[in-house]
């Protein structure tokens, strides 16, 4: 039997066919203590354990980061009173435009109404 295979024995008399790491009598799940368990992982079990914790400490460090709050952009508020919006240059920030009749208009528009009537 190769030596890099299990040695454990069942209950129902047959051996593991787990892998175990060159030099180790049994598997990683058929030995006892962490350290133990750790020198009986193969080659191949290794490197995907070290691809599981990176993914671990990934996705802790990244839901941690998205929980902390972020930078407040400011916001400028520009309103404009005609067809033509204004025109923003060098914008560090939130810009919002409302496009609002001035009050001027609005008589106009309702004195013009009033005439019709």
């Amino acid at each position: 039997m190769p030596s890099n295979i299990c040695q454990f024995v069942k209950q129902n008399d047959e051996r593991c066919k787990r892998s175990a790491a060159t030099g180790q009598r049994f598997c990683w799940q058929h030995t006892r203590g962490l350290l133990a368990k750790w020198h009986s992982l193969t080659r191949k079990q290794t490197i995907g354990f070290y691809i599981g914790v990176a993914s671990l400490a990934a996705t802790l460090f990244f839901g941690i980061l998205s929980l902390l709050p972020t930078k407040v952009v400011p916001t400028v508020n520009v309103q404009s009173s005609g067809d033509q919006s204004p025109n923003v240059v060098d914008n560090k920030g939130k810009v919002e435009i409302q496009n609002q009749q001035s009050s001027t208009q609005d008589q106009k528009s309702k004195k013009s109404e009033g005439k019709q009537k």
